[in-house]
Order: structure tokens, then sequence, then C-alpha cells
């Protein structure tokens, strides 16, 4: 599954802040390594970058450039 970075401007301020620090940019397609999908809030870990990101900057594919949807798969949903 993949991440494709669609804005930098969402999310809190603090989110905003640690998507710019990253160097991460709109269009970047960045191979997603785990999502913890929560009731309010949804954390995206992806492969070489440390710590996770507001799951708001990104549409997620597949290995088919499919839409892919986290937030309704087992595998990703921390509440369950």
């Amino acid at each position: 599954i993949y991440a494709i970075c669609t804005t930098l401007d969402a999310g809190y301020d603090g989110d905003k802040k640690k998507i710019l620090d990253s160097g991460i940019k709109v269009g970047d397609k960045i191979e997603l390594e785990n999502a913890c999908v929560g009731g309010w809030s949804t954390s995206v870990y992806l492969v070489g970058y440390e710590g996770s990101f507001n799951s708001v900057f990104f549409d997620f594919v597949d290995e088919n450039g499919e839409e892919y949807d986290i937030y309704h798969n087992k595998d990703f949903q921390s509440y369950w």
C-alpha cells in the first residue's frame, strides 16, 4: 500500500510543521509501513520516515494504483 501526499495545508499546526520538516512534497508516493486508525484521528507510518503523520495529508493506493481504503480495513483498525 502506498500513501500519496495530496496537500501540505491540512490538520493542526503541529501536523503541518512535521510534514513540512520531513521534506515530503505534494505528489510524493511513499510506501505505507503501518497505519493506526482511531475514532478521531489516524496516524500513518511511512517507509523511510521517522515517526507518524496525520493521514489528512494523503490518499492511499494499492500496488496497481487503485484507491485503497485504510479506514475500513481491519488490518489498520486500532480500536477493534
